[in-house]
């Protein structure tokens, strides 16, 4: 591939990382939503078991969400940090062999 296209490549992982990024948020948010259940399910005077497990369940959730696109953008600023390594291999000027 030619330069062009691979920094082309690397301008749309960088916003689909930028993406994940507000997806990240909102998975943060919903683990802090389960808490925030539990919480307030364990400190009412009459206990709820219902409400605990729901938020127990909410906040597992928000958590592997978490996790796995926390795994994805870190893979994806790798493939990026490639990309671009690959574009200064192309540009540097091929040595050849003084020989053939």
């Amino acid at each position: 591939m030619n330069a062009e296209l691979l920094a082309e490549e690397a301008r749309l992982q960088e916003a689909a990382l930028k993406r994940l990024g507000h997806w990240l948020a909102a998975c943060l948010a919903v683990s802090s939503m389960g808490v925030l259940l539990i919480y307030f399910a364990l400190s009412a005077p009459q206990k709820n078991i219902w409400l605990v497990i729901l938020g127990v369940i909410i906040l597992l959730l928000g958590a592997a969400g978490g996790i796995t696109i926390g795994l994805g953008i870190r893979n994806g600023r790798n493939n990026v940090r490639k990309i671009l390594l690959a574009i200064e291999q192309q540009k540097k000027p091929q040595v050849q062999d003084p020989e053939n």
